[in-house]
């Protein structure tokens, strides 16, 4: 659920924009400032809207997290090492690296931010524990069209947190979303993750790896499982176990994972009673789907069926 926070006060700004961000000195113009921020967790992500209705200049102590920068409207401008760009409406950018000192100034903008935990960034990479994190390599997305995707895979990720019928997504969607909007940025920036197994990676990628693989999956798609976690229970690296399920089986991790969990989904359409009053719904959730169309979709081309079809009459 969305969290609101809003002030005309500008040292109470100042704090939320601490507690939120980072530390920040700030000086406000304006004659009927405001400080808005809306905040929406996505699993371990978070999307927000900041609004200023004001102009600011700051100086901020470094950022721990890793924030994507969407301008609705207005222009900011970001110093950063030396260093000053500006960013107006309809771009996406990473304007201030981690563990830098920066700058900024603006005045009336309304804008999104997505908001990453460094692990969650190394995940959507497949990136292994104890390596270097991964880095974003520049403040700008490849292209224009880099920037629309990850703006339409923002806006799908909001609508799926902002759903509502009766109960909040279930975990499993939450922490995919969370998975896609580091994937999107990702796909929008350059960044440092290699992407090419290496020979040690194909040589690990023997049935024996696979098979635990398997296991793992198998006896946990009720969690929030990555393919981080099951490389480690394959105890191969992420490379090798990616490459064994498409030497294999031609397929991924994460593709068997939610086979798996689509043949869990059906088992308990099957097993569900008169009068127990389940809906496709409510077990796609369970398991992972945010669309109950997009589950129907998947689950004709697994079964040949509609799962509206295994429901008890009511």
């Amino acid at each position: 659920m969305a969290q609101v926070l809003e002030t005309t006060d500008p040292d109470v700004a100042s704090e939320m924009f601490r507690e939120a961000y980072s530390r920040m000195r700030m000086r406000v113009q304006g004659p009927r400032p405001l400080f808005s921020v809306t905040s929406t967790p996505v699993g371990t992500a978070r999307l927000d809207r900041t609004i200023f209705r004001m102009g600011l200049e700051g100086a901020a102590d470094p950022f721990s997290d890793i924030y994507i920068l969407g301008i609705r409207s207005g222009v900011v401008e970001y110093s950063t090492n030396g260093s000053n760009e500006a960013y107006g409406p309809g771009e996406m950018c990473f304007p201030v690296p981690l563990g830098m000192p920066w700058a900024t100034r603006l005045e009336n903008v309304d804008s999104e931010l997505v908001v990453l935990k460094q692990p969650l960034l190394d995940e959507a990479a497949g990136n292994e524990p104890g390596r270097p994190p991964v880095r974003l390599l520049s403040n700008r997305p490849h292209s224009a069209a880099a920037a629309a995707q990850l703006w339409r895979a923002t806006s799908l990720v909001r609508a799926i947190a902002a759903q509502d019928e009766g109960e909040p997504p279930s975990p499993l969607v939450m922490a995919a979303a969370a998975r896609l909007l580091a994937a999107s940025v990702l796909t929008a920036f350059p960044h440092t993750a290699k992407s090419e197994p290496t020979c040690t990676d194909r040589l690990d990628a023997h049935p024996a790896a696979l098979r635990r693989a398997m296991t793992f999956i198998e006896a946990n798609p009720d969690l929030a499982i990555t393919v981080v976690d099951i490389a480690h229970a394959a105890h191969v690296s992420v490379r090798a176990v990616q490459v064994a399920f498409r030497r294999y089986l031609d397929t991924t991790p994460m593709a068997y994972l939610r086979r798996v969990r689509l043949d869990r989904a059906r088992a308990e359409l099957l097993n569900a009673t008169p009068g127990q009053g389940l809906t496709v719904t409510a077990v796609a959730s369970r398991w992972g789907w945010a669309r109950p169309s997009r589950f129907a979709a998947d689950f004709r081309a697994a079964y040949g069926q509609h799962p509206y079809t295994l429901l008890p009459p009511r």
